[in-house]
């Protein structure tokens, strides 16, 4: 068991460390509050600690469209430390701000680092692109891996694969126990019958860090990145076999992998712009609530939208409102 309280220091690089041996991420997050009464944004005073499979930034990383501002500020609210990095301590003693300070800060940030976050994003797209999605013909008797080293050579405008140092951490627990507020005795009388375990920790330093981490796992195989065949969102498996993921799967009670494959679904889905729409947004809101459980506004905003969405795509697939009708709700529900 990880004593986080005994860690605060080490998250505050840019928020994040890595647990190598369970392949999980570990997010330092201070979640962003609006106060409908005040009409204010502001961060929670208290952390929280969210823990997340190995590959969950990497995936949210690659599907953003840093371009549209609205979806920065949706990647913001999710990972404000990884954005900010240092800066975070100042705009975290700034607060609260009012929407429109709100806004003017979004703007700021989204001028600051689009571009960094849209390079780094493009570098990224080339590299999965030549070792795995897409490799030359000619090249297919080599591993992912071997194009990988080539690229890393023979690329010299790919800075993604310079910038990306780690510092480790090592450290010891008992298991099952944590240390706070317990007294050298007490943790004497713990030792009489448990034996120190190791644990090493990885610290990325930047954005660049996290990222390249996690691109070499993929490389390696010891992770796979792959796009689940019900939501068509990226997903990180171990399982060459697994075609889906474990996120609720939009309009479901159930996780896409335990929906399995539907052709009607991926035939309606994938021919129509409206749907896609409508499951993105899900998908967004479906984050939001997950990482920010005790945020009413968000949790609530979410049951909505999935209580009258149900309804919504029903009886636009039957007919019953027309495309403008349901385009016009998910604009409204789309903020």
């Amino acid at each position: 068991m990880l004593d986080y309280s005994y860690l605060e220091e080490i998250f505050k690089l840019i928020g994040v460390i890595i647990n190598d041996e369970k392949n999980e991420e570990i997010m330092y997050y201070y979640p962003l509050v609006f106060d409908e009464k005040s009409l204010t944004y502001n961060f929670k005073s208290s952390y929280s600690i969210i823990k997340q499979p190995l590959g969950t930034f990497f995936v949210d990383f690659l599907k953003t469209d840093f371009e549209n501002k609205d979806e920065f500020n949706d990647f913001f609210k999710n990972y404000s430390f990884v954005v900010l990095g240092d800066e975070y301590k100042k705009i975290h003693n700034i607060g609260p701000f009012s929407i429109e300070d709100y806004k003017n800060l979004i703007n700021q940030l989204y001028s600051k680092k689009k571009d960094l976050l849209i390079r780094i994003q493009e570098q990224l797209d080339e590299i999965l692109d030549y070792c795995i999605i897409n490799p030359r013909s000619r090249k297919n008797k080599f591993s992912s891996l071997d194009r990988f080293l080539v690229l890393q050579y023979v690329h010299e405008n790919l800075d993604l694969f310079r910038n990306n140092k780690m510092e480790v951490f090592t450290f010891y627990t008992l298991a099952n126990q944590v240390f706070a507020h317990k007294s050298e005795d007490e943790i004497y009388k713990l030792l009489e019958n448990n034996k120190p375990v190791k644990h090493q920790i990885h610290i990325p330093t930047t954005i660049e860090a996290l990222i390249y981490f996690v691109l070499c796992k993929i490389i390696e195989n010891k992770l796979q990145l792959k796009l689940c065949k019900n939501c068509n969102n990226y997903f990180i498996s171990n399982n060459s076999k697994i075609s889906y993921c474990d996120n609720i799967a939009p309009d479901s009670d159930k996780t896409c992998k335990e929906i399995g494959s539907s052709s009607a679904f991926h035939n309606s889905v994938d021919n129509d712009e409206l749907l896609k729409r409508y499951y993105k947004l899900y998908a967004k809101k479906t984050m939001l609530a997950r990482r920010n459980p005790d945020i009413q506004e968000y949790v609530k905003d979410f049951e909505n939208y999935k209580k009258f969405g149900k309804n919504k795509v029903a009886a636009y697939k039957s007919k019953k409102i027309t495309a403008e009708e349901f385009e016009i709700w998910l604009s409204k529900k789309d903020k």
